[in-house]
């Protein structure tokens, strides 16, 4: 498909929604919308009498970019003035979530368009034989409107079924380092005794390197579990020799037939990649299944992402979401939404096409399943 100009390009309102600015609110509308109004709120995308559509705030930012996109006299798109209002995230995604979310409608051929029925036309920007891109195309043909089961069918993308036979081979006791396991741990390592059942073993390397700052880069493993555990502990003496922060390796039958069964993470990008340098030339030849959403490391076995910037604090009660948990929560949503419209006859590979423009809008690269810079800029 060839790229769409989203600046270039031709905006009128949702039909089915309007504006309302707050000051513009009758005291029973200002009620709907609850007490301790936060300041940040400028406007509402209020849904028209008769229509069954939830009321959505929006903050003076967004509000900026609408009244932009409807002007019949627009500022030019490199105007200081409308660059101001974007704060270094591209206008392109500003429109794009607008025209995703059905706020705005956008004009083509002659058509107007939002939510998936731009799918028919924008551009799709991820090739057809990556292993995401299967993920995508089997969970679009899964008889499935749960966003939360659909995202685990893409979290879990290549996982292998677990059978007694290998829970026998490698036996778990609830809280404890399996001895399967610890026998494979060199005695520079440090593990990390386990305080909650998530089927992870945690490990601190002999010189731990310094915490990461902002972002946390990943390397993922994933190859055979027979050859994880026989090569874990060349895996883990490799990894020491250049400055990572920690690592972590499942430690149940179930665990090891997911395919990001063993992870180090590391504070910058350039010691990842030494890192996975001197993986690749020690393990040639490893068997591997690879990971989805993940970017390639140059060889099957191995992939890595990064933890972005958390949009939220981390506190004691909620974990938050990994990066790859973040995509395929996102991804499997728009799916669904795609997939439940009854005028856009959707095909599979509408939905998936759908759903990766819905990412990209996200500020999200969904060749190599990176935050794109400005995303990195805007949640440093």
């Amino acid at each position: 498909m060839t790229r769409w100009n989203w600046i270039a390009a031709t905006y009128r309102l949702h039909p089915e929604v309007e504006i309302r600015r707050i000051p513009d609110l009758s005291p029973i509308e200002r009620d709907r919308l609850g007490k301790g109004l936060d300041p940040e709120i400028h406007a509402v995308i209020w849904p028209k009498l008769g229509v069954l559509r939830s009321v959505k705030a929006i903050c003076g930012r967004t509000l900026a970019i609408l009244d932009w996109a409807l002007s019949a006299n627009r500022l030019p798109p490199e105007s200081a003035a409308l660059l101001s209002v974007a704060q270094g995230q591209p206008l392109e995604q500003w429109l794009q979530r607008l025209v995703i979310a059905e706020i705005l409608e956008v004009e083509s051929q002659g058509r107007w368009s939002s939510g998936p029925s731009v799918a028919a036309w924008a551009e799709s920007p991820l090739g057809t034989d990556s292993l995401s891109a299967q993920a995508l195309r089997y969970a679009a043909c899964l008889p499935v409107s749960d966003p939360h089961e659909l995202s685990a069918r893409l979290y879990f993308f290549q996982r292998r079924p677990v059978s007694p036979t290998l829970e026998a081979k490698w036996p778990h006791l609830p809280l404890q380092t399996p001895q399967w396991l610890s026998d494979r741990i060199p005695a520079d390592w440090s593990a990390v005794p386990i305080r909650r059942e998530d089927g992870w073993q945690h490990l601190l390397p002999p010189r731990p390197g310094p915490k990461p700052r902002h972002t946390t880069w990943k390397l993922y493993v994933s190859t055979t579990p027979e050859q994880l555990i026989a090569h874990l502990p060349a895996m883990l003496q490799t990894l020491a020799e250049q400055p990572l922060t920690a690592a972590k390796i499942v430690c149940t039958a179930a665990g090891l037939q997911r395919p990001d069964h063993f992870v180090a993470y590391f504070a910058e990008q350039a010691e990842l990649r030494d890192a996975a340098k001197r993986l690749r030339i020690r393990f040639d030849g490893l068997p591997g299944t690879g990971i989805p959403f993940t970017a390639s490391a140059g060889v099957p076995w191995l992939g890595w992402g990064v933890d972005p910037p958390r949009l939220r604090p981390r506190t004691d009660q909620h974990e938050p979401e990994s990066w790859r948990l973040w995509l395929t929560n996102r991804l499997a949503l728009a799916i669904v939404q795609a997939k439940s419209r009854q005028d856009a006859a959707q095909s599979p590979q509408s939905a998936v096409d759908f759903a990766l423009l819905r990412i990209r809008a996200e500020g999200v690269d969904p060749q190599l399943w990176l935050p794109l810079a400005e995303w990195m800029e805007n949640h440093a």
